[in-house]
């Protein structure tokens, strides 16, 4: 062997831990960025479509409660509905009764 590969390989071998070490660093920084690019190249589409998704959700529900709150009746023309349809459908099953309370119950 000539003089300068015996060099190397004692200059190798008294500083083997060292590169070691930053082998060991390098891959587990490699291994590292892996996992972010591999995780923003998944999550970033699966979290706009979730988002989407959510916001969709909440705008039927948006619209479905402004259907609800324009579904409503006022009370008086309810009442009017109710009276017309109780005195067409019931009033003539009881027309002939009278209501039994006080001393008109035992009879």
């Amino acid at each position: 062997m000539s003089q300068a590969k015996v060099d190397k390989y004692k200059k190798d071998k008294k500083n083997r831990k060292k590169i070691i070490r930053k082998q060991k660093i390098k891959t587990v920084l490699a291994i590292f960025a892996a996992a972010i690019v591999l995780g923003a190249l998944m999550g970033v589409p699966l979290g706009k479509a979730l988002y989407n998704r959510n916001k969709k959700a909440e705008e039927e529900k948006k619209a479905e409660a402004e259907v609800y709150d324009k579904s409503y009746i006022d009370i008086d023309s309810y009442k009017d509905w109710f009276d017309n349809y109780y005195t067409t459908n019931y009033y003539d099953l009881y027309a002939g009764m009278t209501l039994a309370t006080g001393g008109d119950s035992a009879q």
